[in-house]
């Protein structure tokens, strides 16, 4: 109680519809579309190389995701406005978009994608205009306080199950793991690329369920852009290289408690003060509605 009765902030999630405008009719493909709109969960396969897994991306979504047998095509396509000024005609957004398919070989499940996230307005942009509301460990090339060069980032994610290990008298998939980042834009900029690998097991789902897993990236300084990937990894930014390990539980099957160690390090920075090897431990509850 502050401010003499002033408007609080509301801090909004998520908050989209969704439609499936052909769900009751047999048209092939069609039948299997849906289109979102607001501020919606990340409608991307991807991992937290190129998106930060708190960020609820804004706008719209057309999805199409069929069933073919054992065969699950999906196809993503995303219109999302990234800031909107009422004095500038040129604000930055983003145009994207994903196709892959998941299925199983021989009974093991795997999940594949490529993708194509394409930035307009960006470069000349100051990078902090419409960013969030941390200042990333190392930034994207700058010009001053200004984005450098354009982002059309060309991405491969992966992940294949090849066998399922024992313990504790329950069958846990071992899981592979990876993603890869290009930026693509015109006058190639330097450190451009960013990839991911790694390995996980088991699946925090079902009370009393739980998961481990470990990876190693490297990430260029220009591959990504530096206020949408990992926040928590050397304490968000790009140009940074190490480990990520972590463990799940399930506590039920709605909720969730996780324990996370970042071991990170800079990767090809040459901005000023940024060589340092930066630890993290992380604590994390999580319930979803």
């Amino acid at each position: 109680f502050t401010n003499t009765f002033q408007n609080k902030h509301v801090w909004i999630a998520r908050a989209y519809l969704d439609y499936r405008p052909f769900a009751m009719t047999d048209m092939a493909f069609l039948k299997d579309m849906n289109l979102i709109g607001g501020k919606f969960a990340n409608p991307f396969y991807t991992t937290d190389l190129v998106w930060d897994g708190d960020i609820n991306p804004e706008g719209g979504v057309i999805q199409i995701a069929p069933e073919m047998g054992g065969l699950k095509p999906f196809l993503t396509a995303a219109f999302m406005p990234l800031g909107e000024s009422s004095g500038d005609s040129n604000d930055p957004f983003l145009v994207a978009g994903q196709a892959g398919v998941a299925g199983s070989v021989a009974g093991r499940a795997y999940k594949f994608a490529v993708g194509m996230y394409a930035y307009d307005n960006i470069k000349g942009m100051a990078w902090n205009t419409y960013s969030n509301n941390y200042t990333p460990t190392i930034n994207n090339t700058l010009d001053g306080t200004l984005l450098k060069y354009d982002y059309n980032i060309f991405t491969v994610a992966g992940e294949f199950s090849p066998i399922d290990l024992t313990i504790a008298g329950a069958a846990m998939p071992f899981t592979v793991l990876g993603d890869y980042a290009n930026n693509l834009a015109d006058k190639s900029p330097t450190d451009h690329t960013a990839w991911l690998a790694g390995v996980k097991l088991g699946k925090a789902k079902d009370k009393g369920t739980w998961e481990a897993y470990w990876n190693y990236r490297e990430i260029g300084q220009n591959a990504v852009l530096a206020t949408i990937n990992d926040s928590d990894f050397h304490l968000g930014g790009v140009a940074a290289k190490g480990h990520k390990f972590g463990v799940v539980y399930a506590v039920m099957p709605d909720s969730t408690i996780g324990l996370n160690y970042f071991m990170t390090d800079p990767y090809k920075s040459v901005q000023t003060g940024t060589a340092k090897h930066i630890d993290v431990y992380q604590v994390d509850w999580v319930r979803r509605f």
